[in-house]
């Protein structure tokens, strides 16, 4: 019955792998993959929203650093009040929330302008990045609608 139900959410995901601009396979890709989600968060006009249960990628942190200083509005929600993620709040155009749940988060999501959707299978960590073996994919989609149902189920951090 268990291989049943894999092979179902095999199914179901494949189409994502279909529609995909880009797929990364980690850590093989690491680097490439760093580079695109840079470029694509530099393109960003209007907002950037994070879901990811750690930010300890340099490149990734500098970006959203520069973005921010740009003017242009972040989101981050997270797991842990103590995060990484903290220092970003100093920003005026940054917004940080924490679930309001204790369940352990794994994978990351970031959106740039409602239209470009990035998701990793791991933490936006450099160390997971560089040695887990997992993907990364790359696709355009609407994506805001997730991040306001992860609001409506986090605190905001003051």
């Amino acid at each position: 019955m268990q291989k049943g139900k894999n092979l179902l959410k095999l199914f179901l995901f494949f189409p994502i792998f279909l529609f995909s601009q880009d797929f990364f396979m980690l850590p093989d890709e690491a680097e490439h993959f760093q580079n695109s989600l840079s470029k694509e968060l530099k393109t960003a006009n209007t907002s950037i929203e994070v879901f990811s249960p750690f930010l300890d990628d340099y490149l990734s942190s500098k970006t959203l650093k520069f973005m921010a200083r740009k003017g242009i509005e972040i989101t981050i929600i997270t797991q842990d009040k103590e995060s990484k993620f903290s220092y970003l709040a100093l920003f005026e155009n940054v917004t940080v929330y924490t679930l309001k749940t204790k369940v352990q988060l794994k994978g990351t999501l970031l959106c740039m302008d409602n239209k470009e959707l990035f998701l990793l299978s791991n933490a936006l960590e450099y160390k997971s990045l560089r040695r887990d073996y997992s993907f990364a994919l790359h696709t355009h989609t609407p994506c805001h609608q997730t991040f306001e149902t992860l609001k409506s189920r986090s605190t905001k951090k003051e």
